[in-house]
């Protein structure tokens, strides 16, 4: 349960508990002692990442510089297990590199590309509205159906969302007779008045996130769009369900896309528009690089 609001965030079985030690506590360095200091745990996941792809990087030198050409191709200069650790090496390389670098790159926090998060200013440009004790009464009755309300502040104004299903809500404005867009969402027109908050003269409402978009930003709420403000380079988006800053993306910050998102998940376009193909180049890859693993271990064992 959240410590600050009561609410219940997470269930699970004994079981599932037993599988979490094995995958994500070992994948992330995750015991309790140490993710109680979240730098801590961040510089040390950081710096164990970096020593590992410089490992890597070493051994696939080594493992260019150990082949031997011959007038009929090129050779391992290994024998027995120490050749199919030397070729497996070889053919799962690139990938194996590539993906510890992403994976390094997930732990980056703003070290060498920029967070995706909203400067100050715009954050207290994004946040400008009047207290909350000058919140205008309301003759707007909840819905029974409702099964969540929370009431929020946007371009100046007072909300209250309804969330009556898992991807339906009901949305008033504070003082309004009526729900505005009877969609439940947050219209166009209310972005495009809220953008002079962000950078004054200088933005421009630019469209609905498409769910196939290579910058995809989802809501928080199933269905709900997700708009996008443009203010020269840098990209905002919106949540259409309850108007939070969903992402900043920058020149910065959509470089670290690619490297990170792309390297890691192969979740580029053409491979995103073949998803089979995409599921079986990344099962394909992995069993190769779980082949390259084991061979590693039983060389590493023997001596």
């Amino acid at each position: 349960m959240s410590s600050i609001t009561g609410e219940i965030v997470l269930d699970t079985m004994r079981s599932e508990r037993w599988w979490n030690f094995v995958e994500s506590v070992a994948h992330w360095v995750y015991p309790v002692i140490l993710r109680r200091d979240w730098s801590l745990w961040d510089n040390v996941v950081w710096t164990l990442s970096l020593f590992a792809m410089i490992a890597a990087i070493l051994g696939g030198v080594v493992g260019i510089t150990s082949i031997k050409l011959r007038h009929n191709g090129a050779v391992s200069l290994y024998r027995g297990w120490h050749a199919w650790h030397h070729v497996l090496g070889l053919i799962s390389m690139f990938f194996v590199l590539t993906w510890i670098f992403s994976g390094w790159l997930s732990m980056d926090h703003g070290r060498l590309f920029s967070r995706g998060q909203l400067t100050d200013a715009e954050l207290n440009a994004a946040a400008s509205t009047q207290a909350w004790d000058a919140l205008p009464p309301s003759d707007q009755s909840i819905s029974p159906f409702a099964r969540e309300v929370e009431w929020f502040a946007f371009n100046g104004n007072f909300y209250r969302r309804e969330r009556i299903g898992l991807d339906r809500q009901t949305l008033f404005q504070i003082g309004e007779t009526e729900p505005g867009d009877q969609s439940g969402f947050l219209s166009s027109r209310e972005i495009q008045a809220s953008i002079e908050r962000l950078t004054p003269g200088g933005c421009s409402f630019r469209a609905v996130v498409a769910g196939d978009d290579n910058y995809v930003a989802s809501s928080r709420m199933p269905g709900a769009p997700v708009y996008r403000v443009a203010c020269g380079a840098v990209w905002i988006d919106i949540d259409g369900a309850s108007g939070i800053v969903l992402q900043r993306l920058d020149s910065s910050r959509r470089v670290y896309r690619w490297l990170y998102r792309a390297l890691h998940t192969l979740d580029f376009p053409i491979l995103m528009s073949h998803p089979r193909i995409r599921s079986t180049l990344i099962v394909g890859l992995c069993a190769c690089g779980l082949l390259f693993s084991i061979t590693g271990i039983v060389i590493g064992w023997r001596r």
